[in-house]
C-alpha cells in the first residue's frame, strides 16, 4: 500500500487545510488559535491536499465551509 501526505512543509512546520464557518474561523484568525465554538472533541478529516479541499468545499461557497484555514 502506498501512503503519502500532501502538505506544505519544512523542517519545523506542516501546513494542512480545513474549511470552517465564520463563527470558528474569525476568532481563530483574530487570535491565531482555535477558540469556542471550536471543539477538539469533534472529529474532522484533514483533507489530503489544498485543491481537494477547495473542490469539496465548492471553492469556499458551501454552507459552513466559507473560510479555508491553513
Amino acid at each position: 500500500m502506498i501512503q503519502e501526505i500532501r502538505a506544505d512543509y519544512d523542517r519545523e512546520t506542516i501546513t494542512v487545510y480545513q474549511a470552517y464557518d465564520k463563527s470558528i474561523a474569525i476568532p481563530a484568525i483574530k487570535n491565531n488559535r482555535f477558540e469556542k465554538p471550536f471543539s477538539f472533541n469533534r472529529m474532522t478529516w484533514i483533507k489530503p491536499s489544498y485543491l481537494w479541499l477547495m473542490e469539496r468545499s465548492n471553492w469556499g461557497t458551501k454552507s459552513n465551509q466559507e473560510y479555508i484555514l491553513g
